[in-house]
């Protein structure tokens, strides 16, 4: 299959000859530490993935049977990839996302809003599968939140990768998970090879061409900010905002871009990080290459925190439409349809079943990548955490109640691992993301809608 891809860096590439990568715009500040000083501190730093994919699961295949205490419990089918990580697991039951339900939209756009944010939509004009209408997600996601709040001195302060992310429906609240404020998501990375040339292609360039690069996206910065400045005479109030929002990204990209060159220009002379191949060049919204896109993504989200890029990080599977196939699983039925079947459908469940195991079998891939690169007393998973969940608890119901969370890794020693948690009292998906900072050192107390707080995750961390 032809590829038909119009990305923001080939427009700037015609624009002006200049590989800018715009999608990662929250990157760290200049004036802090150098990235090797940072690999060279005594303690190792934490970081987080939040990996999401979409129309939940079989409650009956994804939560453990419970022994005599957290300790013991025994993986459902759907994790038995991850049985050797075992010991690495936190699993979570009846932890709810309270904000499902409440505000515009339909059940799956409130999903794919909420699941980061856990904040309602606001309203707006993208049309869900019931017919309803809602807009963006109306406040910023956790990882955006901790990406500011850390202000670390890594070049990328989170990436947002996808796989297939964009199918179907493209840019809107379905497809989207990540948000640095209301009304402002972001798009995910789909193609590992644009991923890899905004991560190490200044790494691969020799300093006279650096320079000249460094000239061309100067040129081409200058001519945006022109562009702002003629039509920000004319706009009106509302767009005025919009623009100066904008304006203030450029800005920002701009005082970033000499933190990302000699950032990553120091990867190549790190003993601790190598810079990987670049992956193969493949179609990345085919289910023929589905496969292969998701492991090259796994790759480099790995090698992203081994050489410190960044330590947040999204990782989004499809988006809330779900309309893709698994031919390698012989599994050739959309997967919304799937997730809507009922108890008495075992082909269907059987099917979204492997699906689920098959997203274990990736993450088990990721972890191992991790176990291996030593880090501290330790290794990188010791100190990484990925949170998986889905937009949805229960796609054939669209239920929020006891939501499927999977915690991998200590972060740290911020919690113990080999844990399956059962909340006697309800809790909510916001005093998780409220566990979760106070486990950075980061004292607060409420996150997303208020109404839905109660608090930090009592026993976690």
């Amino acid at each position: 299959m032809k590829k038909r891809r119009l990305t923001r860096r080939k427009f700037l590439r015609g624009v002006g000859g200049v590989a800018v990568s715009l999608p990662f715009l929250n990157m760290a500040l200049p004036g802090t530490p150098a990235f090797g000083e940072e690999m060279a501190a005594a303690s190792a730093p934490k970081r987080i993935i939040f990996m999401v994919h979409p129309n939940g699961v079989i409650p009956g295949s994804w939560f453990p049977t419970a022994g005599s205490s957290e300790t013991d419990f025994t993986l459902n089918s759907v994790h038995k990839p991850l049985e050797g990580f075992k010991d690495k697991l936190v699993l979570l039951e009846n932890v709810d996302m309270s904000v499902g339900g409440v505000g515009p939209g339909g059940m799956h756009q409130q999903g794919m809003g909420g699941v980061l944010t856990g904040r309602v939509l606001n309203e707006g004009d993208f049309r869900g599968n019931a017919g309803r209408l809602a807009g963006w997600a109306s406040g910023i996601s956790i990882d955006q939140y901790l990406a500011k709040k850390l202000d670390s001195s890594t070049p990328y302060g989170s990436l947002e990768l996808g796989v297939r992310a964009d199918h179907h429906a493209g840019s809107e609240v379905m497809t989207r998970i990540s948000y640095l404020g209301a009304d402002q998501p972001l798009p995910p990375q789909n193609d590992p090879v644009e991923l890899f040339n905004a991560l190490f292609s200044d790494a691969m360039t020799d300093d006279g061409a650096l320079d000249k690069i460094k000239i061309r996206r100067a040129s081409v910065l200058d001519g945006v900010h022109d562009q702002f400045k003629s039509l920000y005479a004319r706009a009106g109030y509302e767009d005025k905002l919009r623009l100066e929002h904008h304006e203030f990204l450029l800005r920002d990209l701009e005082r970033r871009l000499e933190l990302n060159t000699e950032a990553v220009n120091s990867i190549a002379s790190s003993g601790s990080c190598m810079i990987p191949s670049l992956p193969e060049d493949l179609d990345p919204d085919s289910k023929e290459t589905m496969e292969a896109v998701f492991r090259n993504q796994m790759d480099l989200l790995a090698v992203a925190l081994a050489c410190d890029l960044t330590r947040v990080a999204t990782f989004q599977i499809s988006n809330a439409w779900n309309k893709i196939l698994f031919p390698w699983l012989d599994s050739n039925i959309e997967g919304h349809t799937l997730s809507h079947a009922g108890a008495s459908n075992i082909a269907y469940n059987e099917q979204w079943t492997k699906r689920n195991t098959w997203y274990s079998e990736q993450l088990a891939y990721l972890l191992g990548r991790l176990a291996e690169i030593p880090e501290g007393d330790g290794t990188l998973l010791d100190n990484t955490a990925i949170v998986w969940t889905s937009e949805v608890a229960v796609g054939n119901t669209h239920s929020w109640t006891n939501m499927p969370i999977l915690i991998a890794g200590g972060m740290g020693g911020s919690w113990q691992t080999g844990r399956y948690i059962q909340y006697q009292t309800r809790r909510s998906t916001n005093d998780l993301f409220v566990t979760l900072i106070n486990a950075f050192g980061i004292e607060d107390t409420v996150f997303g809608d208020e109404r839905f707080c109660n608090g930090a995750l009592p026993g976690l961390i």
